[in-house]
């Protein structure tokens, strides 16, 4: 996946393990000029070198697999929030956005929180609306809290140590490198995806 896409646009490991500019450069000309290959690999790879790109979502693709699990995932928070005692907790949690929060849920949509698995690693958090056709759509804004170009972006912590993939795409993410984007994903009731 990750090694196979690095090796791809002619950069090395070692090169985006240490951030090294050239070897993130040539990340960024590759996918920058091919997004379609990234769709090969693994949802978040996929949307991490449309990332660091800066292409978003053209062409983007989503493994149908992902279809399934995304309704497994709006199911479940969808019953998790027909508790008022959970709604009112969250809203709670969520201080000063509490009010924006109470509005959509009651509006029908559903956030979701995906705490392990590819939904996890790739999409995160969501918000699911509800469609006309009993599927669901998806407002996705890809982006990392730990950004330093967003406001209040930054790692939360010391050092990242280049321990594992995804350990390298935070430092390349802190290092200022990428550029978030926004799309849509439409659910069907089947589970099949297609970005908008």
């Amino acid at each position: 996946g990750a090694v196979d896409a690095v090796r791809r646009a002619g950069a090395t490991v070692w090169g985006i393990a240490t951030v090294n500019q050239n070897d993130i450069r040539l990340l960024e000309r590759y996918y920058g000029s091919h997004p379609e290959v990234a769709n090969q690999y693994s949802a978040e790879v996929n949307l991490f070198l449309r990332y660091i790109a800066k292409v978003g979502s053209r062409g983007l693709e989503l493994p149908q697999s992902l279809g399934p699990e995304l309704l497994e995932q709006i199911h479940h928070w969808k019953e998790h929030w027909a508790s008022q005692s959970n709604r009112e907790a969250l809203i709670q949690a969520k201080g000063r956005f509490g009010d924006s929060f109470r509005q959509r849920l009651d509006a029908g949509e559903i956030p979701c929180y995906p705490a392990n698995g590819p939904l996890s690693r790739s999409l995160g958090s969501f918000w699911a609306v509800p469609s006309k056709d009993g599927g669901y759509v998806i407002h996705e804004r890809y982006d990392f809290a730990y950004d330093p170009r967003l406001p209040g972006g930054k790692f939360r912590g010391s050092t990242i140590t280049p321990t594992s993939p995804s350990n390298l795409g935070r430092q390349m993410v802190a290092a200022g490198y990428g550029e978030p984007s926004e799309y849509r994903i439409l659910v069907s009731p089947k589970g099949e995806v297609r970005v908008k």
